[in-house]
């Protein structure tokens, strides 16, 4: 299991640092960035940010930078309306918990502009069995790539194993026009990965 901080010298190489329990060939959220405590590297779990005030911001577009149809979904606690309440369309309206294929939650997320209020979207390889996750822990332990949290449908929370794919998500963030945009690190205070 990775732990939360890593002590080491200035320039200290991937390769020097100890296995890390089924991870052997990769670190897993370390990124190789030093702070000012000098050689410390602080563990990126993922991406935090907020939806720019008055703009109607559809899924798709908080997940540009991730390929949704190469994963399968877990979906739970989901609460996502139609933003035009004259179309009569139950796109959204789900048995919970509930696993997708990629290709078909991208096109929910396309077919219909939407308001997202909460959502708890875990995604996995098509060839692992998608499972609910409670914990960051848990998260580590299991099959999932990613777990992706919508609360009151402005605050997003992107939880990554994949380093690049979480400085990918940060500089899509950064251009989209999203605010207050943060790395989650160790010092997250979110102790379950849930809406509720």
């Amino acid at each position: 299991m990775p732990c939360a901080v890593l002590r080491g010298e200035r320039g200290s190489n991937p390769s020097d640092l100890p296995d890390y329990h089924g991870f052997p060939d990769i670190l897993v959220g370390f990124s190789a960035r030093e702070n000012s405590m000098g050689g410390i590297r602080m563990q990126k779990r993922g991406i935090r940010f907020q939806a720019p005030l008055h703009k109607l911001i559809q899924l798709q577009d908080v997940l540009g930078a991730i390929e949704i149809e190469k994963f399968n979904w877990h979906l739970n606690n989901i609460e996502i309306h139609e933003s035009n309440i004259k179309i009569n369309n139950d796109v959204w309206d789900i048995e919970q918990p509930l696993v997708i294929d990629g290709c078909n939650l991208k096109c929910k997320f396309e077919c219909v502009e939407h308001l997202a209020i909460l959502g708890e979207f875990i995604a996995f390889s098509p060839d692992d069995v998608p499972c609910e996750i409670n914990t960051y822990n848990e998260f580590l332990k299991s099959k999932a790539e990613i777990v992706f949290l919508v609360v009151d449908s402005s605050y997003y929370d992107i939880y990554c194993k994949d380093i690049s794919l979480i400085e990918k998500i940060y500089v899509f963030a950064q251009s989209y026009g999203f605010k207050e945009i943060e790395y989650i690190d160790e010092n997250d205070p979110r102790y379950k990965l849930s809406v509720w």
